[in-house]
Formats: C-alpha cells, structure tokens, sequence
C-alpha cells in the first residue's frame, strides 16, 4: 500500500558526495545506511532520484529552474505518516535547497488566512503548490495538515 508522496525538486544535480549527505541524513533520522528503502519511527519510506516531470520542468520561478528530484514516498496513510514525509521532504530541501512539490494547491486544506498568507509558497497551475522548507514545517505545525498525495 502507497501512501503520501512528495517531490523535492533540485537546481543540480546531485553529486557522489551529496548522495554520501543523503545517506548520513537518513541514517541519522532512522539508522538504515540504505537512503532509498528506510524506516522512520516504523514507517516505511522509499526514495529515488529521478528526472522532473514534464509540468515540474515548466515550474518557473525567476532564478530557479528544476534539473532534479528527490521522489519522497511514505507507505503508510495517515497523519504519524504525513508528518514525517513533511519532516524528511523539509529536510532534504533544506539540505540541497531544494523546494517541495505539494501536489495541488494548500486551499483545499485550509482557509487559515496565517497559513495561505505565509511567504514561501509558491503557486503553480500545473503541479500544485511548491514549497519552500519553512512554509512546509509552518504547515505541518497546522491543525488542518495532512500531506495532499
């Protein structure tokens, strides 16, 4: 069973050392040295590099065009799920200065006008709401959170 997923979208591409940075990251958060198939607090996450979709190539934000993406996927459903693929997605961005694809858009989760309001949320017709870590850690902080995939 699939669970929320997320996008972490990259400027570069990752380099060997950078990958060397994602494992530390992962083993860190859950103890696997295995950044692509992990555990965190018994959830099952997977990730994978892959290339930008067709829509999330076309994300234009002036200085800021995506090469690659961190494909972020929790297998559970739920909100223990949700928070912690919003904790390792806002983790991940932050460590490549990445921004996370939420997947549509935040108004359908919320009218919380602290929420919509916050910089750092970046609208987008074809792919949904793109986030920057902080806006995504703000939201998790939320009552209404939950993850969209």
């Amino acid at each position: 069973m699939s669970g929320s997923t997320s996008q972490v979208l990259l400027r570069t591409r990752l380099t060997d050392a950078q990958i060397g940075q994602l494992t530390e990251l992962v083993q860190v958060s859950s103890g696997s040295n295995d950044w692509q198939s992990f555990s965190l607090l018994g959830q099952p996450f997977t990730m994978a590099l892959c290339d930008p979709d067709e829509d999330e190539e076309r994300f234009d934000l002036p200085g800021w065009s995506p090469v690659q993406a961190i494909s972020v996927c929790c297998h559970c459903r739920g909100r223990a799920g949700d928070l912690l693929l919003a904790f390792i997605s806002a983790r991940v961005a932050e460590t490549f200065s990445g921004l996370i694809v939420f997947g549509e858009s935040l108004d359908r989760f919320t009218s919380d006008p602290t929420v919509l309001s916050l910089d750092g949320r970046y609208r987008s017709a074809e792919i949904g709401d793109v986030l920057t870590p902080a806006f995504l850690a703000y939201w998790a902080a939320s009552s209404e959170f939950r993850m969209c995939n």
